[in-house]
């Protein structure tokens, strides 16, 4: 797999549908990679997932082929770098509420001059079939290495153009639970709420008039459908533990018909 593969996918149109990881498994990231998903989210943030784990599943999810994207927890700039440097192709990071929160991302995903990152992609060369000594990497990892980041906030809404207007951001990523909840004062998550969809639809049109890959987060492929007419262009759908659920559901329907 190319050090680009995720960057031409969007570069080509593409509407990406991915996977979502939250059980901390590299076999479980392998087999979710091996579905027709084009890309897999590990998420470090709500997931059950430590540092080795996202190492492991990571490594397996691009070994199959297809992009590991890793949501890191809240604030943790450092695991950003240090999960580009084990292979992942993008970083989602939560809770980025304004300028100076997107440039902390910029930082830690970007090489100078655009960011801070440091050095050390050993891995990720070795896993994309990169010489670690030819100047590839450093060159490239810029323009391929993509930093999203998520919008579910009435404060992210209110500085939502100063955080697209960072340079070196590449794309937003709606948490819609989070930004329903603060919709409705915290009565429920509501999905299907008209004033939740307004904002939903408005903050996809907004990053593309920015030049940026709008995403979001969907609970199935009923509100999937939704997001992609809205124009969201990455679309993670479902849960590794939905997605064993469904098959377990649909097994014992089965047995019991």
């Amino acid at each position: 797999m190319k050090l680009s593969a995720l960057s031409d996918a969007f570069m080509e149109g593409e509407q990406l549908y991915s996977g979502w990881c939250s059980i901390g498994n590299g076999q479980m990231a392998e087999m979710v990679a091996r579905s027709d998903f084009g890309a897999v989210i590990i998420d470090m943030q709500h997931g059950g997932i430590g540092f080795e784990q996202a190492r492991q599943m990571a490594s397996a999810v691009t070994m199959v082929g297809k992009p590991a994207i890793l949501r890191i927890p809240v604030g943790d700039f450092a695991m950003a770098s240090r999960a580009l440097d084990f292979g992942a192709l993008a970083i989602i990071a939560p809770m980025i509420n304004g300028r100076e929160d997107a440039q902390s991302l910029v930082n830690a995903v970007k090489f100078p001059p655009i960011g801070e990152r440091s050095y050390g992609p050993m891995r990720a060369c070795e896993l994309l079939g990169i010489d670690n000594n030819s100047a590839d990497y450093v060159r490239d990892a810029n323009m391929h290495c993509l930093a999203f980041a998520m919008v579910e906030t009435m404060q992210a809404l209110d500085n939502l153009d100063d955080i697209l207007a960072v340079d070196g951001i590449d794309g937003i990523f709606v948490g819609p639970a989070d930004m329903s909840l603060t919709l409705l004062k915290g009565e429920k998550v509501d999905l299907d709420n008209e004033a939740a969809n307004v904002i939903y639809r408005d903050v996809a049109a907004r990053a593309k008039a920015a030049g940026k890959i709008a995403g979001i987060y969907s609970p199935t492929a009923y509100h999937a459908k939704r997001f992609a007419g809205y124009g969201y262009r990455l679309i993670s759908v479902g849960a590794d533990s939905a997605y064993l659920k469904t098959g377990i559901s649909a097994l014992w329907s089965e047995l019991s018909a």
